[in-house]
C-alpha cells in the first residue's frame, strides 16, 4: 500500500466571514437555498477586502524593516476588513493559529504558527524554539509546487502544508487575550522557573562536555586481585597530578596503599600492553597528554601500582609488555603475574637483570621460561640470544 501526501495548493482567509451560513433570527421561518448560496451580486460589495494572504502579492521579507511595514499593513487590513464584515453580522472570525506538518508521506515534523492577540505578531513555535515569523512564512504553508511529478512520487517528496486552522470569533466584549506570566498561579511560576534552571543547566553541561576527556581506566586492583575498568571523565585542563588523585580515589584505594605508589600510564586493554608512562609530564594537562579532547581515543590509561619498597620502571614507546608469573617451587605456589617492561633489543641475560631488580631476587636463583602459545613453552637458556629472536610479541607471558 502506497501513502500519498497531496500537495495541491489550498490558501485560506486570515478573516473568515460566516455571516452568510447563519440564519438571522427574525428570518428563522424561512429555510431556502438562497440563504446558504450567496448571490454573486451580493459579493460585490465585498470587494477591497482582503479576505487571504496570496502569495502572489506578498513581499519577500529581505529586511527586519519590510517584514515590520509587512506586518502593519498586514494588520491594518485585517482590521478593516473585520470591520467591514461585522457589519453584516456577529459571525467574523479571525485567523490565530495554524498546526504545519512539513515532509513527506514516509515521515516529517509538525510545529506551529501562532498569532499574538496583543500585538498581531506570528510566531513559530518548533519544539523548544519560538521565534517571529513573516507573512511570507505563512503563504509558504499553502502547499503546492511547481512542475509536474508522477503519481507515487508524492511519497517521497517533502512539502511543508497547513493541516489545521484555528480561528476565533471576533468579540471584543468575549475575547481574551493569552494569559500573562504575572497572571500565572504561584505553582505553575515555581515549575516555569525549574524548566529555566533545568535548560540552564543543561546549556553549562554541555559547553562543559566539549571540555572533558572521555576514556576507560583500569587498575588491577590489589585486594580484590582483579582488574577493574572504570569511565574517567575528566576536564581537560586538570593535571596529570591532579587526574591521578581523582582516579586513586575512584578505585578505593585510599585505605590500602599512599598515594606516592600509583601513577597513570598509557595502556592498551586489547592487547594488555603498557605502551608508555608519563615521567616529568606531572604538571601537564590532561588536554596535552591525550593529545585533546576528541570523540574516541585509539589507546587507554591504566592506573598503575607498585609497593613502598619499589620504584616504578619508565616505559618508553615500542617496547614489548610482559606478565611475569613467579612460580615458587620449593612452596608449590604461583603468585599473580607483574607487569614488565622491556624492549625486543635486549638480550636474554639483560631481561633477568631487570626482572631480578623488581622482584628482588637474584639472577642465579631463577629461570625464565617464555609461553609462546597455549602450552607453548620456551625455555630462555641463551643469556646472549635477543627477546626478538625467543619470540617476543607486543605481549607476552614468562
Amino acid at each position: 500500500m502506497h501513502r500519498i501526501k497531496l500537495n495541491e495548493r489550498m490558501t485560506f482567509p486570515d478573516i473568515l466571514d460566516l455571516n452568510h451560513l447563519v440564519e438571522s433570527t427574525e428570518n428563522s421561518t424561512e429555510c431556502t437555498s438562497e440563504k446558504v448560496i450567496p448571490d454573486p451580486a451580493e459579493d460585490s460589495s465585498d470587494e477591497g477586502i482582503d479576505e487571504g494572504i496570496e502569495v502572489e502579492n506578498c513581499v519577500s521579507g529581505a529586511s527586519s524593516g519590510s517584514d515590520s511595514s509587512s506586518l502593519l499593513n498586514e494588520a491594518a487590513a485585517n482590521s478593516r476588513n473585520a470591520q467591514e464584515m461585522k457589519k453584516k453580522g456577529p459571525y467574523v472570525y479571525e485567523l490565530f493559529s495554524i498546526m504545519i506538518h512539513s515532509g513527506s508521506a514516509a515521515g516529517g515534523h509538525y510545529y506551529a504558527y501562532i498569532k499574538s492577540f496583543i500585538d498581531g505578531q506570528w510566531y513559530s513555535f518548533n519544539d523548544q524554539h519560538v521565534s517571529k515569523i513573516t507573512y511570507e512564512e505563512i503563504t509558504k504553508t499553502y502547499g503546492g509546487s511547481t512542475g509536474s511529478r508522477g503519481y507515487y512520487s508524492a511519497t517521497y517528496t517533502s512539502s511543508t502544508n497547513a493541516y489545521m486552522l484555528m480561528y476565533r470569533q471576533i468579540d471584543k466584549q468575549r475575547n481574551a487575550d493569552f494569559i500573562q506570566f504575572d497572571d500565572f498561579p504561584a505553582h505553575i511560576k515555581q515549575h516555569l522557573q525549574n524548566m529555566k534552571d533545568k535548560e540552564e543547566f543543561e546549556k553549562r553541561q554541555r559547553e562543559l562536555d566539549k571540555s572533558m576527556c572521555k576514556i576507560k581506566l583500569f587498575c588491577y586492583h590489589p585486594l580484590k586481585k582483579r582488574q577493574i575498568e572504570q569511565k574517567l571523565e575528566i576536564h581537560k585542563d586538570k593535571t596529570l597530578t591532579e587526574t591521578t588523585e581523582i582516579a586513586y580515589k575512584m578505585f578505593d584505594l585510599e585505605d590500602i596503599l599512599p598515594l606516592d605508589c600509583c601513577r597513570i600510564v598509557k595502556y592498551d586493554e586489547y592487547h594488555d600492553s603498557l605502551e608508555c608512562s608519563y615521567e616529568g609530564q606531572e604538571d601537564h594537562t590532561m588536554g596535552q597528554i591525550l593529545g585533546g579532547v576528541k570523540q574516541a581515543y585509539n589507546f587507554d590509561l591504566l592506573l598503575e601500582t607498585k609497593h613502598s619498597d619499589q620504584e616504578f620502571q619508565e616505559y618508553r614507546p615500542g617496547g614489548v609488555t610482559v606478565k611475569v608469573y613467579v612460580a615458587d617451587i620449593e612452596n608449590d605456589i604461583l603468585h599473580d603475574p607483574i607487569s614488565v617492561r622491556a624492549y625486543q633489543t635486549q638480550t636474554v641475560n639483560e631481561f633477568k637483570k631487570l626482572v631480578s631488580n623488581i622482584l628482588k631476587c637474584p639472577v642465579d636463583q631463577m629461570r625464565c621460561v617464555l609461553e609462546r602459545f597455549h602450552s607453548d613453552l620456551r625455555f630462555l637458556a641463551v643469556p646472549n640470544k635477543t627477546l626478538k629472536a625467543e619470540g617476543f610479541f607486543k605481549s607476552n607471558k614468562v
